[in-house]
């Protein structure tokens, strides 16, 4: 996939290719200083890639960064998926993981369950999370390297547990007068 990703809100856009954009942007984001965000994503080719970088090479800063002109903005606004395109890209792989683990949607619907009903003065929900037997610990055995079905490669990653931790633990209800807080 083409990505294109901004530093901060007005610096200069990223046009690269990776199979996993955001995966990508983690890693850029290690060695940035500003905060960087994935503005769009389209499938492509590196000859593709390499045509948008011609394309726009007046305006190119250093290697793959470009200045974020308006013709710049406007190709990525009218050519890439700019709607949300890091969650768009987590809602399809989290898909692909439920398509091998259905078990998964059944932690997700627990932790949606699961309510602040304010009868108590605090809520916690890593009590929900990290507690015996909890979603964590049951999330283990369905994803990342500990996962129990070891013959499904997409599974047994780390980018895979992170989605669904993602995913599931932002389903909780959110902390309320605990020590989280």
């Amino acid at each position: 996939m083409i990505y294109f990703i901004q530093a901060g809100n007005n610096g200069p856009i990223k046009i690269g290719i990776a199979k996993n954009p955001s995966k990508r942007l983690s890693q850029l984001q290690v060695g940035a200083t500003e905060e960087l965000r994935l503005l769009g994503v389209m499938n492509g080719t590196e000859q593709h890639e390499n045509d948008i970088h011609h394309q726009f090479a007046v305006h190119r800063v250093r290697g793959e960064w470009f200045s974020p002109t308006p013709e710049l903005l406007t190709y990525i606004a009218t050519q890439s998926d700019t709607l949300n395109a890091k969650e768009s890209i987590e809602d399809n792989t989290w898909a692909k993981l439920v398509k091998s683990e259905s078990r998964l949607l059944d932690l997700l619907q627990e932790a949606k369950a699961t309510k602040d009903d304010k009868s108590k003065l605090s809520f916690c929900a890593h009590d929900y999370w990290y507690r015996e037997d909890g979603l964590r610990d049951r999330l283990y055995c369905l994803v990342g390297w500990e996962a129990e079905k070891w013959y499904v490669s997409e599974l047994r990653t780390s980018e895979a547990f992170d989605i669904a931790y993602d995913k599931i633990y932002e389903s909780l209800p959110n902390c309320r007068n605990c020590s989280c807080v």
